[in-house]
């Protein structure tokens, strides 16, 4: 699913992934920033971590490929993908996708990517882009999430 959003001055956290049991790294939450929309760069230093009631939006890491690839080879999930997503589910397809997602394209401020995990379980949900950033002011957002998530 794609939708266009206005972006707005926001104020949300900001984490280093250090150690957390679950996953093998633990959050370590910076002091919260505003950001100001009149220096679009500022976004984009990294993926900010977010966090709902439910879910913590992060950046997407190799220990979550497995359960993510899974979520992809729902046939249920896949339908609702616009014609569907490629499934490269081995190396070097998995490494040269996260340095995309998290290096380049990021760097070229093009694209936010995160990984939606569900903070009571530690489980995978989905991913989250947000992208396509037009004049700096509005950007588009697509989702998708595990069945189990509907």
């Amino acid at each position: 699913m794609v939708s266009s959003i206005l972006l707005n001055p926001c104020i949300f956290k900001r984490a280093k992934i250090l150690n957390d049991s679950r996953r093998g790294c633990k959050k370590e939450v910076e002091p919260v920033k505003e950001l100001d929309l009149k220096n679009f760069n500022d976004y984009f230093d990294r993926v900010p971590y977010l966090e709902t009631q439910r879910f913590i939006l992060r950046p997407i890491s190799r220990n979550d490929m497995d359960e993510y690839f899974e979520i992809l080879r729902d046939e249920q999930v896949q339908k609702y993908l616009g014609g569907g997503v490629p499934l490269f589910d081995k190396e070097p397809h998995i490494s040269n996708w996260l340095n995309n997602i998290n290096g380049r394209l990021l760097k070229s401020k093009t694209v936010f990517t995160w990984c939606v995990e569900e903070k009571d379980t530690g489980k995978i949900a989905g991913r989250v882009d947000l992208g396509g950033f037009q004049k700096k002011t509005m950007a588009e957002i697509s989702y998708h999430f595990g069945r189990s998530f509907w």
